[in-house]
C-alpha cells in the first residue's frame, strides 16, 4: 500500500503535469534449478551424462592402474523464469549465487567459472552444452569459495546480470559450471545446494489524470 506522504505527493505532481510514472521492483527468492545434468568429457573426447551427484573437476579411474583415464566433470542447471515470474519487459537490477555443502575430500576450496550456455539442459547435444564452457574468456565470473560455501551478489551491468537479462526472451536460463583448470581437483554438490535469486524492476506504469466537471479520475496503464 502507498503511504499518505506518498499519495499527497503523486497528487500534487498529477496535479501539475497530468501523468506521472511509477517503478515497482520484484523479487525471486532463492531458488533451485528447475533441471540440472553432470556432463562428463574423458581424454578421448567421449561425451556422457547423469544427473544424481553433481560432479566438478577432474576424477581419475582408479581401476585402471596401468592407462588410467582423466574424467571432466562439469555441471549444468536451467532456471525457468518465464513472463509469470519476471514481467516481459523487466531489468535485472541483480542476481544473487549460493552454493552451499560443497564436498571435496582433500580439503580444497572450489574456484569455480560460470557460463552462459543458453540452450536448454535436455533438449541440447553433450558437446553442445560442453562447448560453452570450453574456453576460460568467455565465462561470466570466476567465483573461489568461502569454508565451502559461495554466497556471490551480481549487479547490473554485470556478465551474469547481462546473460539473464539476455535470456528473458527464452523463458530460461541456463548455467553451466566449471573448475578453472583441468587439474583442479574433484569436487560434489548436490543439485538442492546450488540456487539463485533474482532482484529486477519491473516496466513503468503511467499514472495520467483526467480531470472531468463531475470530478477527477485517475487511470493506470
Amino acid at each position: 500500500m502507498f503511504s499518505k506522504f506518498f499519495k499527497f505527493f503523486l497528487f500534487i505532481f498529477l496535479l501539475q503535469y497530468g501523468f506521472a510514472q511509477i517503478n515497482y521492483t520484484g523479487e525471486i527468492p532463492l531458488k533451485e534449478s528447475n533441471y540440472a545434468r553432470t556432463i562428463i568429457n574423458n581424454n578421448y573426447n567421449t561425451y556422457w551424462s547423469h544427473c544424481s551427484d553433481m560432479i566438478l573437476g577432474t576424477t581419475i579411474d582408479s581401476v585402471n592402474y596401468t592407462n588410467p583415464v582423466e574424467f571432466y566433470n562439469r555441471i549444468f542447471l536451467q532456471w525457468n523464469i518465464g513472463e509469470a515470474l519476471i514481467p516481459y519487459g523487466s531489468h535485472i537490477d541483480s542476481v544473487r549465487l549460493v552454493i552451499d555443502n560443497i564436498r571435496n575430500s582433500g580439503g580444497n576450496e572450489l574456484r569455480v567459472l560460470l557460463y552462459n550456455a543458453k540452450n536448454q539442459v535436455y533438449n541440447t547435444a553433450t558437446s553442445t552444452l560442453w562447448n560453452y564452457t570450453k574456453n576460460i574468456s568467455d565465462s561470466l565470473a570466476d567465483v573461489k569459495s568461502v569454508s565451502y560455501q559461495i554466497d556471490k551478489t551480481f549487479y547490473s551491468g554485470s556478465k551474469l546480470c547481462q546473460a539473464v537479462q539476455s535470456s528473458l526472451d527464452s523463458t530460461y536460463f541456463t548455467l553451466g559450471l566449471r573448475t578453472r583448470y583441468y587439474s583442479d581437483p574433484s569436487y560434489t554438490i548436490n543439485q538442492c545446494d546450488i540456487k539463485l535469486a533474482y532482484y529486477f524492476t519491473l516496466p513503468p506504469k503511467t499514472i495520467v489524470l483526467n480531470q472531468t466537471f463531475n470530478g477527477l479520475r485517475i487511470w493506470f496503464y
